[in-house]
């Protein structure tokens, strides 16, 4: 008889002894679930074992696969096909994700590498830390990354000078009515000499943004969809790889950072997200920070040495 069954509550997988177990997307299934309900269920029939799935760092799965290139385990045998092995999938569709997807995201999704850091999107986060938060200095030019929230999730201002590309200001808060929000904002731009700023306009952040506008504050909005947001995180995930900003040690931010991972969608698509039960509202104020900075002073953006 053969059953598909979910992992996701494990203690229902515990009972009669299985011949030949197949477990997809291995990665995904706690370490607890394969050691405490899945293999006890070979024993008793002497059975095997098929694991498979995409890499997701270097968990059990990594460990289980390790085995099977070790004489010390002859009953393992371990197998490993990156995408280009696959006769269906054109090399020039494999080409094209190498050369438009982060490196990490390529290597684990195509190539089949485990990486120590699985789903994790930034590198190089703690190379970026240096200096400390900065009062406005007369003369030089300011941008604004703002991510937008009122209860749950937390909005966050973040300020970049455009010269040296370095946090110089940052706050976070919650449970503020949208008005009084538009009143900090206008006020911190104004601090930074009047520096621009660029905004969530998804949803809630459309009507907001045209408060920001009456409010004569100099903004634009950035409009989110798979598409726009997968464009931003990428550029941030360069600028960071290439030490293109500077931020100092913002411990809720720098969290962020680490935690920030990415799914594949069935379409095979990415998907940027921070964990559940996890708040993104630093990535992306900074991401938007960074994205104004790059695409509105093109010319005075420059890698910090």
């Amino acid at each position: 008889m053969t059953q598909f069954l979910s992992a996701e509550k494990f203690d229902n997988l515990r009972g009669d002894g299985v011949k030949f177990l197949v477990i997809d997307e291995a990665a995904k299934v706690r370490k607890a679930a394969w050691q405490e309900a899945l293999r006890p269920t070979l024993s008793d029939t002497n059975g095997r074992a098929l694991i498979i799935g995409t890499p997701f760092g270097r968990n059990w799965f990594y460990h289980e696969h390790l085995r099977g290139n070790d004489p010390l385990y002859p009953e393992y045998e371990s197998f490993k096909f990156p995408t280009i092995s696959n006769p269906y999938i054109p090399d020039s569709e494999v080409e094209f994700a190498r050369q438009t997807l982060p490196s990490d995201v390529f290597q684990q999704e195509y190539e089949a590498d485990f990486l120590e850091d699985g789903a994790g999107v930034f590198r190089g986060i703690r190379q970026c830390i240096k200096g400390e938060l900065q009062e406005p200095v007369p003369g030089r030019q300011y941008v604004i990354g703002w991510d937008i929230a009122k209860h749950t999730d937390f909005s966050v201002f973040v300020v970049i000078d455009v010269g040296t590309a370095q946090i110089v200001a940052f706050e976070r808060f919650n449970q503020i009515d949208y008005s009084v929000q538009v009143g900090r904002l206008k006020d911190l731009a104004n601090r930074y000499n009047g520096a621009s700023v660029l905004m969530d306009s998804t949803g809630v952040g459309d009507p907001v943004l045209e408060q920001v506008k009456a409010a004569d504050v100099d903004v634009d909005g950035y409009s989110f969809t798979n598409t726009t947001k997968q464009q931003l995180i990428e550029h941030l995930v360069v600028c960071i790889e290439k030490k293109e900003i500077e931020y100092p040690d913002i411990a809720v931010m720098i969290n962020e950072l680490e935690l920030y991972q990415y799914e594949m969608t069935r379409a095979g698509n990415v998907r940027y997200n921070a964990p559940d039960g996890y708040h993104d509202d630093c990535v992306i104020s900074l991401a938007l920070a960074a994205w104004k900075l790059k695409h509105n002073y093109q010319s005075m953006f420059i890698a910090v040495a």
